[in-house]
């Protein structure tokens, strides 16, 4: 029913994230391909942070509770980026079709034009070649086997962190936010505005980004940072205990800005971080 699946007539496709990049949860994507296949609309993947991880931790014995690429019958198009788990340079991404129906929906071709006929497979345009060359060379150099030793390291540490904060060995109130299944781990306090963890753990070296709906902050396992679980966890409750300590601490700056834009009505916090954001796109542009 439209209430129980939220698609109604006009639904022509659902998406789910595998995993999502807030809380690294993988969405239930077997469930999402059964209303696709009973509605008969399209069902894309977004795995541009998990595409070039979540295959080689599934065949490592990792378990999602759900299938999440083209394994799965009803999953139509999956989006992955190559510069995250591929570990290739910014500039290529990849976007798969089951089919080449599809696929020929995302093209442009203009036939009338004076200057001949205009094919281009993407919106984009014309791209230099060299940058996808780079990309599938760097995939190649690395090969199944790093790739399959670097995700294993990626996700002991990922276990390690995540249990360690269940526990709280990482700070007694600090907690998990979300239901993280791979790399991603979002954190609150229970005692204190987690954005004040944030800028004091940032202080330690730690490259932590501030969440919003619900106030939180994650914390994203890559290869650089393999093994780092124990200075991890000691960091964290030094800094925990620092703040429950003294509750005047890292009060101001970025912790201020997130806890008043956090406690803004929706359309009024809407507008105040449009037109931030819109004043620093300026300052980067002009």
């Amino acid at each position: 029913s439209t209430q129980s699946t939220g698609c109604s007539r006009n639904t022509i496709a659902l998406v789910g994230s595998a995993p999502q990049y807030p809380h690294g949860a993988v969405d239930d994507i077997d469930a999402l391909a059964r209303i696709a296949r009973s509605r008969g609309i399209g069902l894309h993947v977004d795995s541009c942070l998990g595409g070039y991880l979540l295959p080689w931790l599934r065949e490592l014995g990792v378990d999602f509770g759900t299938g999440f690429d083209f394994k799965v019958d009803d999953v139509t198009s999956i989006s992955c980026d190559t510069h995250k788990y591929a570990y290739t340079a910014k500039g290529t991404s990849v976007l798969l079709f089951r089919g080449t129906q599809l696929k020929r929906a995302m093209y442009f071709v203009a036939t009338a034009w004076p200057g001949g006929t205009y094919a281009s497979p993407t919106m984009a345009g014309s791209r230099p070649g060299s940058v996808s060359a780079a990309c599938w060379a760097s995939l190649l150099a690395l090969g199944k086997d790093n790739f399959m030793e670097l995700a294993g390291g990626i996700h002991t540490t990922f276990e390690a962190i995540k249990n360690a904060l269940a526990a709280g060995e990482a700070g007694a109130s600090m907690r998990l936010v979300g239901d993280s299944r791979a790399m991603v781990i979002a954190v609150d306090s229970s005692e204190f505005d987690v954005q004040r963890w944030a800028s004091a753990m940032s202080e330690k070296g730690w490259n932590l980004n501030r969440l919003q709906s619900p106030n939180s902050v994650h914390m994203c396992i890559t290869a650089a940072l393999i093994g780092c679980q124990d200075q991890f966890v000691r960091d964290s409750k030094d800094v925990h205990d620092t703040l429950i300590a003294d509750e005047t601490l890292y009060a101001d700056g970025a912790a201020k800005l997130y806890g008043m834009t956090n406690a803004l009505p929706g359309v009024l916090k809407d507008l105040l971080v449009t037109d931030l954001a819109n004043s620093y796109l300026d300052a980067k542009t002009n």
